[in-house]
């Protein structure tokens, strides 16, 4: 009897903390929400349980909300108020990293994507080296290669205008590419059958991460422990730990056979004043992160393995969703397509086998506007969030004060139409010089904005180009679903929920 009563007066003492926390809340941000327009709230859970929606659900949601209150609109989900922005000259405002990315920890550490201040700098300082131009340029035989791989896998696999479901295979492109090029390590997972456990396991983290993130219960680690979803999160970082210890396990054994073949034991090259490790000369990225921890810049195995881990999943899923939407879309419209294959003729004089130089992509511009227009309509990362450190003004009396949480939407600002008056159509033409005379700088955001936006975009844009070339080098591609058809899943990456399904006809 004595411990029912204990246990029930606890459980008032925490309710009664958590009722006094919601209600300062609402006290500090009730100037704010009178401001700005949002949605209807309930009390004390604001709008947290119209955010419980599955992932395909979600865009919609923030559509009506845009429609209803404009790009600028505000909600509260949990403890968290929430600032919505789809307007360029909103989203300029300067902001940090979002604590919302700190239930990454256990799966990224504390690396590149999740950290702030000096830790921040010094990594981004650290890493910026790896994607220079002339060490982007030694990856090019691996994209072509890898490319013209999946074309022969395409052709002995399916027979000219079999319908299939190219997301999977080109996941499969851009695994391998990114093990072999930024780690150095040749995993082949594009002559695998089934799916990669990587990958799934890849799949499956963003959406209990998603899932987490709008749930603010599961918020804290001893509740999530409590449910299943805690303990398959960890069978999942056994998985994904696991992949990227064994790729650094690898390059560590390469560099140790490196050391035997030289006095000195490494190779160094000097790449316009800055360092660049590797005997390959070509795996910039996990080679200044080993050198680095040689040197005692990166105390540990885990400082490598959480940059690793962070590099191979923002530089594999976002390049394959990037290139799988860009294929959609072409195969959409074989105008464009014409025009793509016409431009890839006057470079390559109709070989379709000779290896895409530096040279040719600087040729190609027609196939970027295709790809940038591609990424306008279908952004990998189509919400990113952001926290408000001190109090910023926004506008004149619109003061946003400390802990207000923005969420930056380029899906949604990609289709602004103040923006892009024909914001739904797909008109690679746009992206030419001439045509985005006057268009915000903030208008197009991609690879978000601002000091953190990502490192290796130049990286990405350069795959996204080989790869597509490539391949329209060698197949006209049409697809067999309609944009409107497309449900669309915001899981962390967009991507389609019944797939990219495509046919193809040799050229």
């Amino acid at each position: 009897m004595v411990l029912l009563y204990l246990t029930g007066a606890l459980l008032a003492i925490i309710i009664g903390l958590v009722l006094k926390l919601f209600v300062r809340w609402d006290n500090t941000f009730s100037k704010l929400a009178k401001q700005i327009p949002g949605p209807p709230r309930v009390p004390i859970f604001g709008n947290t349980f119209q955010f419980v929606v599955t992932s395909e659900k979600l865009l919609p949601l923030l559509n009506s909300w845009i429609e209803l209150y404009g790009h600028r609109f505000l909600y509260r989900v949990g403890t968290y108020e929430i600032l919505g922005l789809s307007n360029p000259n909103d989203i300029e405002a300067k902001t940090v990293k979002s604590v919302d990315y700190d239930q990454f920890i256990p799966w990224l550490g504390t690396g590149l994507l999740v950290s702030n201040g000096e830790k921040w700098a010094g990594r981004r300082k650290l890493l910026t080296p790896a994607f220079h131009f002339k060490i982007l340029e030694r990856f090019m035989d691996v994209f072509n290669q890898q490319s013209l791989k999946f074309v022969d896998i395409i052709k002995a696999k399916f027979q000219p205008g079999e319908v299939f479901d190219i997301t999977p295979l080109i996941s499969k492109l851009t695994l391998d590419i990114i093990c072999e090029t930024a780690m150095g390590v040749k995993i082949n997972a594009q002559d695998e059958e089934r799916e990669s456990e990587y990958i799934s396991a890849i799949s499956r983290m963003k959406f209990l991460q998603q899932y987490r993130a709008f749930r603010p219960w599961l918020e804290p680690s001893f509740i999530w422990n409590y449910f299943s979803y805690g303990g398959e999160e960890k069978n999942l970082l056994k998985i994904l730990h696991g992949f990227t210890n064994e790729v650094i396990k690898q390059r560590k054994l390469e560099h140790s056979r490196e050391a035997n073949d030289t006095d000195e034991g490494k190779n160094a090259e000097n790449v316009d004043g800055e360092n660049y490790y590797g005997g390959k000369k070509r795996s910039a990225f996990l080679d200044i992160l080993l050198e680095a921890q040689r040197n005692g810049d990166l105390k540990s195995d885990e400082d490598v393995r959480e940059e690793t881990d962070t590099f191979m999943f923002e530089g594999h899923d976002t390049v394959s969703a990037g290139i799988s939407f860009t294929f959609f879309l072409i195969g959409n419209y074989p105008d464009v397509q014409e025009k793509v294959y016409d431009e890839l003729c006057q470079v390559f004089q109709n070989d379709s086998s000779r290896p895409i130089t530096m040279e040719d992509i600087g040729k190609l511009r027609y196939l970027e506007c295709c790809i940038k227009e591609s990424l306008r309509l279908f952004p990998s990362v189509p919400i990113v969030a952001r926290t408000i450190q001190n109090n910023f003004e926004l506008d004149q009396d619109v003061i946003l004060p400390p802990d207000t949480l923005v969420v930056i939407l380029p899906y949604q600002l990609h289709r602004n139409k103040e923006v892009y008056p024909d914001h739904l159509c797909y008109r690679p033409e746009r992206f030419l010089p001439d045509n985005s005379v006057g268009r915000h700088h903030f208008g197009y955001i991609p690879f978000s904005a601002g000091p953190r936006n990502c490192i290796g975009q130049k990286f990405a844009l350069l795959e996204e180009k080989v790869v597509v070339a490539n391949i329209l080098r060698n197949l006209k591609l049409t697809s067999t679903q309609k944009q409107e058809e497309l449900t669309l899943l915001s899981d962390i990456i967009l991507h389609s929920k019944d797939g990219i399904n495509i046919k193809y006809s040799p050229r």
